[in-house]
């Protein structure tokens, strides 16, 4: 697995991912905090994810610019269109989202979210347009091929 453009709008320390859970009243999964201690952000090489046969053509950073790089302006654009209990973490070449779990009964949990299913409704009780495609992050990376 390589990481393209790692770190190419900087790296980040330990203490912005303890800031940013603090923040936002969250824990995130140890190997997802690892991902962006060491790349910040970047395009996976192998990139596709043959459960749902779609590319992944940015894994999100702690960035606030540009936008197509940035886990913050995600969260605040998908906000109240993603179950609350998932954030955005990258996404493919078509608009669809690559979504982490926080809920405890399924933590890290790596899901794919088709944005053309998406609800007018309840966004915390529709997951139709989901599909489940690993256990972890790790998993999630380990799962790429060419």
């Amino acid at each position: 697995m390589e990481i393209r453009h790692s770190n190419e709008f900087g790296k980040i320390r330990v203490q912005d991912i303890i800031d940013f859970e603090d923040a936002n009243d969250i824990n995130l999964p140890e190997d997802y905090k690892q991902f962006l201690i060491e790349h910040n952000g970047g395009r996976p090489y192998p990139c596709i994810s043959p459960v749902v046969k779609s590319d992944v053509q940015w894994i999100y950073g702690m960035v606030h610019e540009p936008y197509y790089a940035s886990l913050f302006q995600h969260i605040d654009m998908f906000q109240g269109r993603i179950p609350s209990w998932y954030f955005p973490i990258a996404n493919d070449s078509g608009g669809n989202l690559y979504l982490m779990s926080l809920y405890h009964e399924n933590f890290g949990l790596i899901a794919f979210w088709d944005h053309e299913g998406e609800t007018d409704g309840d966004a915390d009780q529709y997951f139709d347009n989901m599909k489940v495609l690993a256990n972890s992050f790790a998993e999630f990376l380990n799962q790429l091929i060419n």
